[in-house]
């Protein structure tokens, strides 16, 4: 992102797209760190992906973000991404974050929904 800064104009106030870029780090980043707080190093979709079977000692969560989100970490954990490329006015940054935001989900409907379905929630939906 700071390779290609620059590349969006600037909008009214100086600063304003930093502004923005700040703000987005802060709830991206936090949401992130909350919600691997919250699901610990010892959690379902990290072990458990490539053991193929439940692993996690704390279980499947659904309490902080996960109260309100399927993935706080994917959706709005990404936030710090945008964040940084509209600090930086980098239209190749949003498109890059862009780019892997749905490239995580690709992963998450193809690979890690179905092992979480099957491991932890007995089948069901999720």
């Amino acid at each position: 992102m700071a390779a290609f800064p620059g590349q969006l104009p600037e909008l009214g106030t100086a600063g304003l797209w930093a502004v923005l870029g700040v703000l987005l780090g802060i709830v991206g980043f936090g949401t992130k760190l909350w919600a691997a707080w919250l699901t610990g190093l010892n959690t379902y979709y990290c072990r458990d992906m490539f053991l193929g079977r439940a692993d996690a000692t704390d279980g499947f969560v659904i309490r902080g973000p996960y109260r309100w989100l399927r993935n706080p970490m994917y959706g709005v954990g990404n936030l710090h991404g945008y964040g940084v490329a509209l600090y930086y006015r980098s239209a190749a940054g949003l498109v890059c974050v862009a780019v892997f935001q749905v490239l995580i989900y690709a992963f998450y409907l193809v690979r890690e929904k179905p092992l979480i379905v099957r491991t932890h929630l007995g089948g069901a939906t999720a």
